[in-house]
């Protein structure tokens, strides 16, 4: 199926790097959609497949990769859906730090500065149950700065915001831009590890564009695309669609950028040889299907008590650390984090 980049536009065909059947997508999403009985859980994963094969239009998807701006992304080109989501993310797990979350905050700390007399509007796109807004909370610098909102595709996590006295909704692209709190109003717009699991990019990228100030800044972290790539030739592992169905390359950020308008400021590596890194290629090389850890990890996965699953999956990425640590050639940086500006 020939079909326009997603980021750049540039027709087909493109080449295809690979192939997902609908029995891959299950043996990956489906351990994890469970219910509290056999019968619910068999429900439950029956659902999953359907929704998959509905969305997929068929049993299986390819990736093609654009020759033009490196970009990665699937054929039929649909994500999960909101029925998807809404069944896999029923109890959602985020993290609390993240090595980004800390450059972004110093961005933050500095217009604070600058700007003594001004409260900073943050949005933060596909937030979760608000790790980043509640670590700008924390920060006593900070928490009297700043007016924080989310937005997430979590009905769960957004109740837990709301529970925090967070302001969040589940909004579209057009609900935000609807909003007079958030229309031409954020002096800084943030998405984390959210845009490769969004298929109407230019939606997305037109309602942050739509709700920064003119010279607010937008703030994209990705899996790194070149990390994505070593992943699975070294450890085995993909990311697989219907959850990931994009790869970003720095030449795929910034296509998508000038299209709708965005001045490109900055592009920066997460540093591949800091503890946070060692560790998170730890525990991709113990998911990975060429390591003995892999089935384990698939194993430890369907364990319902989440403090016991979380215990044995941190005893066996305990196993690996020394590998990723003190191997010869260790893996490329994971994430890239862009930073775009609306033009004054």
């Amino acid at each position: 199926m020939s079909v326009a980049c997603p980021a750049c536009l540039a027709p087909g065909p493109h080449s295809v790097r690979r192939r997902y059947t609908l029995d891959e997508a299950m043996a990956r999403y489906g351990a994890v959609v469970r219910g509290s009985t056999p019968a619910e859980t068999a429900e439950k994963q029956e659902r999953l497949r359907r929704i998959i094969r509905e969305r997929w239009q068929g049993e299986r998807v390819e990736v093609q990769e654009c020759e033009r701006c490196l970009f990665w992304f699937i054929v039929p080109y649909v994500d999960g859906g909101a029925e998807f989501f809404a069944l896999y993310m029923a109890a959602p797990h985020y993290p609390s730090e993240r090595w980004e979350f800390g450059v972004v905050r110093d961005l933050i700390r500095h217009q604070a500065h600058s700007s003594p007399d001004h409260r900073i509007r943050v949005l933060d796109v596909g937030g979760g149950d608000g790790g980043f807004v509640r670590s700008l909370l924390a920060d006593r610098e900070l928490v009297e700065r700043v007016d924080p909102v989310v937005c997430d595709f979590s009905v769960t996590a957004v109740e837990r915001l709301q529970q925090a006295g967070i302001e969040a909704g589940v909004w579209t692209p057009e609900q935000m831009l609807a909003n007079p709190r958030l229309a031409e109003k954020c002096d800084f717009v943030t998405s984390f590890h959210c845009i490769d699991e969004i298929a109407d990019l230019d939606a997305l990228f037109a309602g942050f564009y739509g709700c920064l100030r003119p010279g607010g800044s937008l703030l994209l972290s990705v899996k790194n695309g070149v990390s994505e790539e070593y992943d699975e030739r070294v450890y085995g592992i993909t990311r697989m669609p219907p959850l990931f169905i994009t790869n970003w390359y720095p030449s795929s950020i910034r296509a998508i950028a000038a299209r709708h308008g965005f001045e490109f400021v900055d592009l920066r590596f997460s540093n591949a040889k800091s503890r946070e890194e060692i560790w998170n290629a730890a525990r991709q090389r113990a998911f990975g299907t060429k390591s003995f850890t892999g089935p384990l990890m698939i194993l430890a996965d369907r364990i319902r008590y989440r403090p016991i699953r979380g215990a044995i999956k941190h005893g066996l990425s305990l196993m690996m650390w020394p590998l990723v640590a003190f191997g010869r050639n260790g893996p490329p940086p994971s994430v890239l984090l862009a930073q775009l500006r609306r033009p004054t």
